[in-house]
């Protein structure tokens, strides 16, 4: 079946499938309206065969796949990188995220930032999670270097990777949103790249990093300064997401809870939070009722959770820009070694590639953010 979307003057984006076998699984084939185009959470082997994509957009790239990422620039039309799932009652569950820009309309803006959390020792429980951490990550830190800084550094596995740098990226997102609003840019999307954690060798402190790219757009003038605005942004909002990460297990839990036992769906809650910010619940209609789920967190709906010493352990943080802290992070060895190779773009210094993007709940809601209010509408048979 096609999906229909509606006229902007009801709300805009919503998906209706139609004519599809139940119990299913759907990849989502898309195509932008004239003037737009789509930025990620898209492929096109057509286009990347033919040679005018590069492999970055191919649908079997497993970094795209990571990080809902699709390269640089934009196509018209492609498949959804992610599937849709329809069950036996007709319901569509899954998310799809696709980014959207207006050709010509807006400026996009990148920025790198490595957001730095304090830990103490912790409980025996954390000290055990933190040994399971090191035991999968790769020492990137030479004697040397743990001989100068106390620290031992290591490059965490994909798994752990993934987990953290989705949950945090998530928080910064959410809370993110409203600081660049202040500042005239539209927050498009925080992706996670790497988390490097630092041992002291008397076990006395633990550091991890997590770098992320900041996407965003904004019609100038003026000029801004990106970097600035995004660190200063979560710098100002280091209580917020601290507690945010903290409580993030129980929130997890409780809205589990909800959905599993107590039969809320996505629409019940007042908030959701995804990688590309947070958004309003606004549901229509006279007697429909409003949500009292409070926040629905996409990556809790993953099934993350953040290891234990998150909640027990955790001291202070600070953003900081990735291209001043890559070596300390890291170490002169594993950069150098790196550089050699070609160190990934994101750790060199900030990159314009992405443009305006929205982030798209199929079935239930779309959410339009570069075209028009930043809600999700309850859709209304």
């Amino acid at each position: 079946g096609e999906p229909m979307i509606v006229n902007h003057d009801l709300g805009g984006g919503i998906y209706q499938f139609t004519n599809v076998q139940l119990e299913k699984a759907y990849y989502v084939e898309a195509t932008a309206p004239s003037g737009f185009n789509l930025t990620s959470g898209i492929c096109n082997d057509e286009l990347v065969n033919q040679g005018l994509l590069d492999a970055s957009w191919a649908c079997d790239n497993a970094a795209a796949l990571t990080t809902g990422s699709s390269g640089v620039g934009s196509v018209n039309t492609g498949r959804s990188r992610d599937c849709i799932y329809v069950d036996r009652t007709g319901n569509v569950t899954g998310v799809i995220n696709l980014g959207v820009m207006q050709i010509g309309d807006s400026t996009p803006l990148t920025t790198n930032v490595a957001l730095l959390l304090n830990f103490d020792n912790g409980s025996n429980g954390g000290r055990r999670h933190l040994q399971g951490l090191m035991s999968r990550g790769t020492k990137v830190s030479t004697p040397q270097e743990e001989a100068d800084s106390g620290y031992h550094r290591y490059l965490l596995s994909e798994f752990d990777r993934t987990t953290i740098g989705t949950v945090t990226a998530e928080v910064v997102a959410g809370n993110l949103d409203e600081r660049l609003e202040a500042n005239g840019v539209e927050l498009d999307s925080v992706i996670p790249n790497d988390v490097m954690l630092g041992v002291k060798a008397d076990g006395s402190d633990n550091e991890l990093a997590v770098a992320m790219q900041v996407h965003g757009h904004y019609q100038p003038p003026p000029d801004l300064d990106f970097d600035y605005i995004v660190q200063d942004s979560i710098n100002r909002d280091t209580d917020q997401i601290r507690r945010s990460l903290r409580d993030y297990n129980d929130n997890c839990r409780d809205q589990t809870s909800k959905v599993n036992n107590q039969g809320f769906s996505v629409e019940d809650f007042a908030e959701i939070h995804s990688m590309n910010g947070a958004l309003q619940n606004r549901v229509k209609g006279k007697n429909s009722p409003k949500p009292v789920g409070g926040v629905f967190r996409q990556s809790c709906a993953e099934s993350k959770f953040l290891p234990s010493y998150f909640e027990t352990s955790l001291k202070e943080l600070k953003a900081r820009k990735v291209s001043e802290v890559k070596a300390e992070l890291y170490g002169d060895v594993y950069v150098a070694s790196e550089n050699r190779g070609g160190l990934a773009s994101w750790a060199i210094g900030p990159v314009a590639g992405f443009a305006g993007m929205i982030a798209l709940l199929m079935g239930v809601f779309v959410f339009r953010r570069a075209l028009g209010p930043r809600y999700a509408d309850k859709y209304q048979e």
